[in-house]
């Protein structure tokens, strides 16, 4: 089984960040596997473009901000599943507690 790694869209690189709302032109994108996590910036800058580069950064989830609509290149590619945080305005820390919490 493939390890779940997550695609979380930020504002900014601090581990405080508020997750961006604005999906493929986010300036940054954290991927945490568990273990690691890694702050890029995002080059594509273009959903669709976004979308597959997560993939090619081993992204197997996304967490997006609810804002009312999947966007389309969501849509399109089933293989990346959706996720949503819990809290209206969750941080990268929140984020990670949230799908990574120890029991």
């Amino acid at each position: 089984m493939k390890e779940k790694t997550f695609a979380i869209p930020l504002n900014d690189t601090h581990p405080s960040s508020v997750l961006s709302e604005r999906f493929g032109k986010t300036p940054y994108v954290a991927f945490f596997n568990g273990h690691t996590l890694q702050i890029l910036p995002n080059t594509p800058k273009s959903s669709n473009g976004f979308l597959q580069w997560c993939k090619r950064q081993g992204a197997t989830h996304l967490l997006l901000k609810e804002h009312g609509r999947i966007p389309c290149a969501c849509k399109k590619d089933p293989s990346i599943i959706l996720c949503y945080p819990l809290t209206p305005n969750p941080t990268l820390q929140d984020a990670i507690r949230q799908y990574y919490q120890t029991p």
